[in-house]
């Protein structure tokens, strides 16, 4: 089988993936020696790419559309969606193939309003970009009790920076506690210097080395912007009977030698009691 009929085939299996298709299959023609992804934040439009790209391919979906163009002798596919989407690159020249993907990103329109943060939810195989609404921290906090409240009040207010030696936050409370109001209204609180990745399955972040080095290891290092990676109901990973491997990992990336210099944030929260959790976690990391 050619190269050809595994990529016809693969499309045929995956009908969402038209674009990748024709994508991979001129990178297979044209013999390139790079082939890059760049996520897109904001509404991805077709208006991202520069007005002297020439049009190869239009795929429209119901949701989605994917545009294969030419810039500057650089292949381009334009994942675009409304909220987020994504360019693939194929090229010869690493510096044109990375000043195309720099032009693209910086047209993509990002204006976020008072009472909304983008947020990125990701798992195992698929990562999705939400702007959520909020409500801010000053209208909810009369809700929790005046300890949490003064607690969570501080949170807040922190900017930037974080002590290096303090990476990891242990929430903890019954359901409906109001856990993931205050969630939210952290990730609005900190929007101007921290992002938010939501995992939606922290067992497996932490078992498989190539999500784990896609999420955190492999993120854009923008300058002076923090990841705030929240695993809500991480109870598998913190119980005294359950936990292990996976918060060792989780530890090391907070506080030990495979977190030093990454600029991430872990905010982990669970339904259990204190004494259900282990040790280490339950003395408590804080900014």
């Amino acid at each position: 089988m050619t190269t050809h009929d595994l990529l016809s085939h693969f499309c045929l299996e995956n009908a969402y993936e038209v674009g990748r298709f024709l994508l991979l299959r001129e990178h297979v023609r044209r013999a390139d020696p790079l082939l890059v992804l760049r996520d897109l934040r904001g509404a991805v439009t077709p208006a991202a790419l520069p007005e002297r790209a020439r049009l190869v391919s239009t795929v429209r979906q119901e949701a989605s559309s994917d545009v294969v163009a030419e810039v500057d002798g650089v292949l381009v596919l334009l994942h675009c969606y409304k909220a987020g989407g994504s360019a693939w690159a194929s090229g010869a020249d690493e510096q044109a193939v990375t000043r195309v993907l720099d032009e693209i990103g910086a047209r993509v329109v990002r204006a976020p309003l008072p009472r909304q943060v983008e947020v990125t939810f990701t798992d195992q195989w698929n990562t999705r970009n939400v702007d959520l609404d909020v409500r801010p921290w000053p209208e909810i906090e009369h809700l929790y009790t005046p300890a949490v409240s003064a607690t969570l009040g501080s949170l807040m207010s922190h900017v930037g920076s974080p002590d290096e030696a303090r990476r990891l936050l242990l929430w903890h409370g019954a359901p409906g506690t109001g856990k993931t109001s205050a969630i939210r209204a952290l990730l609005l609180a900190w929007r101007e210097w921290a992002d938010g990745i939501v995992v939606t399955d922290p067992e497996a972040l932490l078992g498989d080395g190539r999500y784990l080095r896609r999420v955190v290891l492999d993120a854009d290092d923008e300058e002076d912007r923090w990841l705030l990676l929240v695993l809500e109901d991480a109870e598998s990973l913190l119980h005294k009977g359950t936990g292990g491997k996976g918060m060792a990992k989780l530890l090391n990336l907070g506080d030990g030698l495979l977190g030093q210099g990454l600029r991430c944030l872990f905010l982990i929260t669970t339904n259990e009691p204190l004494t259900a959790v282990q040790e280490p976690v339950a003395v408590g990391q804080y900014l």
